[in-house]
Parts: structure tokens; C-alpha cells; sequence
């Protein structure tokens, strides 16, 4: 039996995504600023879910399923030295366990003499 807690997670989830799939495009790219913290991670999921759910799997002529991707979504990390190594390692695991393909950016925020790590 689902229980009333259960419930109300469930209905959260669901406003969550339907929430998602107004804002996110539904023909393109869609990108996520990624730390691997709680915040970006559930945002990289719930779009993740989304763009995934939104695809249209069909049967080519010789009955072989061939997906036809409507949008998608990548995160999207910083890499300088002001973020840790582990922080780094953290995010790329969450992202693996997600489904998201992440993508790696070098930035250089530390050479801005107004950037304080």
C-alpha cells in the first residue's frame, strides 16, 4: 500500500516535471550549469527525464527500433583550480548515475583580479 508520504513525493515529482517540460525547449539542446551539488544534480535530472521521455522510439523498414531524439540535455561543469578534485570526481559520478552526459569546461575565473575563491 502506498503510503501518504509516498503520495505526496510522487505528486511532487510529477509538478516537478511538468514544471521542466514548460520550461526547457523541446526542439534543441538543453543545457544545465553543473556542479554535481543537490541543487544542479536535481535539475540535471528532472531534465534529463524529460528530453529522455520526449524522444519517439519507432520501427524502421526492417522492424529494427530506431529513437528519434526531439531535444536533448547535457550538464555542463567548470573546471579551474578553485574547484577540488574530489568535487570534480563527485559530480562526474553523479551525473553517470543520472544518465547525463556531462561536458568538461576550463575556465580561468582566478586570472579576473576581481574574482575572490
Amino acid at each position: 500500500a502506498t503510503t501518504k508520504l509516498q503520495h505526496n513525493a510522487t505528486v511532487i515529482v510529477d509538478n516537478l516535471l511538468e514544471y521542466t517540460s514548460e520550461l526547457i525547449s523541446p526542439n534543441g539542446a538543453n543545457l544545465i550549469a553543473y556542479s554535481g551539488g543537490v541543487d544542479s544534480s536535481l535539475a540535471a535530472a528532472l531534465v534529463h527525464h524529460v528530453t529522455t521521455t520526449n524522444n519517439i522510439i519507432h520501427n524502421d523498414d526492417n522492424n529494427n527500433n530506431i529513437t528519434t531524439t526531439l531535444c536533448s540535455s547535457k550538464a555542463v561543469l567548470g573546471i579551474s583550480p578553485a574547484v577540488p578534485r574530489h568535487q570534480i570526481e563527485l559530480a562526474r559520478s553523479v551525473a553517470q548515475h543520472i544518465g547525463i552526459e556531462m561536458i568538461e569546461v576550463n575556465t580561468n575565473e582566478g586570472a579576473d583580479p576581481v574574482y575572490i575563491a
